[in-house]
């Protein structure tokens, strides 16, 4: 039998995750995943996740490969980095488009109006100012994380090349790890695929981070940008979006994103 690509992984446990996420236990857990002042305690089976709790708290989700990031956060650490030593990206290498990132990211896409995100920037400014870093990264491997309750997390381990605003500890100055949500489903099957396709070139990463764990998470949908053919590409939010999204897609190249956001720092 044909293994099913990438693209065709992700785009079959989208209608899944919809459906679980919609549900009452669905909305109680991602709305305790993504509280910034959750900690550890997720990672305890015996919680109460009774949804009356947790009703009136907006989810906020930054997709992922599966249809929704999940968050999980920063090991606070005492030392932090306002630059890469490494860094500034070169332009010429930030710059380039390949095809094929852009068909990597593609099934991350939310469809307009699923998942009502917390955070809607309106711009770049917001967005800076709502995160944790922003970063020039490549991605170079894909792996499993853990579970939260009886879910499922994956994660992408990306290598900063520049922190564009913002801080990093030490211990994440060379990689970093943002995690995903990958549902009921154990990814292990997706996640041996995805490590064939990984992205070859660098994107904008929107960084924010919770308490105790060593996970960040996109800070929305919005977060994360590649260089297309013409023009910089959100791969990953719902069309329509708006807001921050159309005004770093109108930017003819990444390093113009880059150097926007270096400005606001």
């Amino acid at each position: 039998m044909k293994r099913k690509g990438t693209s065709e992984l992700l785009r079959d446990a989208r209608p899944q995750l919809a459906r679980w996420a919609s549900s009452s236990r669905g909305r109680t857990i991602l709305t305790r995943v993504l509280d910034p002042a959750v900690g550890s305690q997720l990672d305890q089976p015996g919680d109460d996740l009774d949804p009356r709790r947790t009703s009136r708290r907006r989810i906020g989700v930054a997709i992922v490969a599966v249809a929704a990031l999940a968050t999980a956060a920063l090991l606070i650490a005492p030392r932090f980095l306002d630059q890469l030593s490494i860094g500034p990206a070169g332009v010429g290498a930030i710059d380039v488009h390949v095809k094929s990132d852009l068909e990597f990211f593609a099934p991350m896409r939310l469809a307009g109006g699923a998942i009502e995100e917390v955070h809607n920037f309106e711009t770049v400014d917001d967005g800076v100012k709502a995160s944790t870093a922003v970063v020039v990264a490549k991605v170079v491997d894909v792996k499993k994380t853990r579970m939260i309750h009886d879910v499922h997390m994956w994660g992408m381990t990306i290598q900063p090349v520049e922190i564009l605003s913002g801080k990093l500890p030490e211990q994440d100055r060379d990689k970093l790890t943002v995690e995903f949500l990958a549902g009921s489903v154990d990814p292990a099957d997706s996640v041996a695929r995805m490590k064939e396709d990984l992205p070859k070139g660098l994107a904008v990463w929107f960084l924010i981070s919770k308490a105790d764990a060593s996970y960040y998470v996109l800070s929305s949908s919005q977060g994360l940008y590649l260089q297309g053919k013409d023009h910089v590409v959100n791969p990953i939010a719902a069309p329509g979006s708006g807001g921050m999204v159309t005004e770093l897609e109108s930017r003819s190249r990444l390093s113009e994103v880059a150097e926007t956001v270096r400005a606001l720092r």
